[in-house]
């Protein structure tokens, strides 16, 4: 076991704001979205050069697009932060891709690199400002424009296809939008070998064989972890899927996709740090590091030979 840990000493080192028309006080986000908002996100509205809310009597920026005829197709750009109409102080997010066919409308929100659609709500109607379904009144509250869509982990695309629609349409497209990049990231799967193996001379070899299907992007490297028990104890790494030990018992080997510059194995501490802490670090586990790890494994039964 000792290659195991110089080799894992070695990866280390590798390694909205209140309204004049509206009766109703409505929040334009949310406590969660709040909280998002001290992670560099911000609401944004796709943006026509007329149509900002204040034209219609409201203190709140954005914008309304339309009238849009009956085979209009076209895009919008979207801005964030943009108070008050002012694009000057405004970011470029993204772009509203809209597409108005035989009574349908396809509108599709795309993201900027390195930014992430957490919220949208989308507005369609005949009349440039929704109505408030309790009293009535107009409104611009995102909450009230009849579609919306929650994307907890955040996406560089969100779409909606509404139809039934008619004569010319009017639209408001509002997102949440954060700093966010994809984490396209895959271990794959590994097939044990051999599901059971037992100790000869004091030693049995534990090979996996990965199926292949590993994203691996640039700047990032594969490595292998031996685990030992349900508690996933990291006993050792390794280049390639093959492994000895020399005692009985339950082991299994895992695929690592990391960059070694966001996610530090220096942190592993062999026999006392588990799979299940480094899986706590990676997006998919709650964390916010963009790696990916196999936490299923190949699990592998040693026994004493007969």
């Amino acid at each position: 076991m000792r290659s195991f840990f110089q080799i894992l000493t070695i990866a280390a080192f590798i390694a909205f704001y209140g309204c004049n028309v509206e009766s109703v006080s409505e929040p334009e986000i949310g406590i969660e979205n709040q909280e998002r908002s001290t992670k560099g996100c911000e609401t944004a509205f796709a943006y026509t050069e007329d149509g900002c809310f204040d034209q219609y009597g409201f203190n709140r920026w954005g914008w309304t697009l339309g009238p849009l005829s009956e085979g209009y197709v076209g895009d919008f750009d979207i801005y964030a932060g943009a108070g008050k109409c002012d694009i000057g102080k405004g970011m470029l997010v993204g772009t509203l891709e809209v597409d108005y066919t035989d009574g349908t409308l396809t509108v599709e929100y795309k993201a900027n690199p390195g930014y992430g659609w957490f919220e949208t709500h989308l507005y369609v109607g005949s009349e440039p400002i929704p109505s408030h379904p309790k009293n009535g009144k107009p409104t611009v509250a995102p909450g009230q424009y009849g579609n919306q869509n929650e994307i907890s982990e955040g996406a560089s695309t969100d779409s909606y296809v509404i139809d039934g629609l008619s004569g010319d349409i009017y639209i408001i497209a509002h997102a949440v939008v954060c700093e966010f990049e994809e984490c396209e990231v895959d271990p794959g799967t590994l097939k044990a070998a051999a599901d059971k193996v037992c100790l000869k001379d004091g030693f049995a070899t534990l090979e996996a064989y990965p199926d292949g299907n590993a994203v691996v992007p640039d700047g990032y490297q594969v490595l292998y972890v031996l685990t030992q028990g349900a508690e996933l104890v990291i006993i050792g790494v390794n280049t390639d899927p093959i492994f000895e030990v020399d005692a009985v018992g339950l082991y299994t080997i895992h695929t690592l996709v990391y960059d070694p510059a966001t996610l530090d194995l220096g942190i592993v501490v062999p026999g006392v740090t588990t799979g299940f802490d480094v899986f706590g670090l990676l997006i998919a586990g709650g964390g916010d590091i963009c790696a990916g790890l196999d936490v299923a494994g190949a699990p592998i039964l040693v026994e004493k030979c007969d």
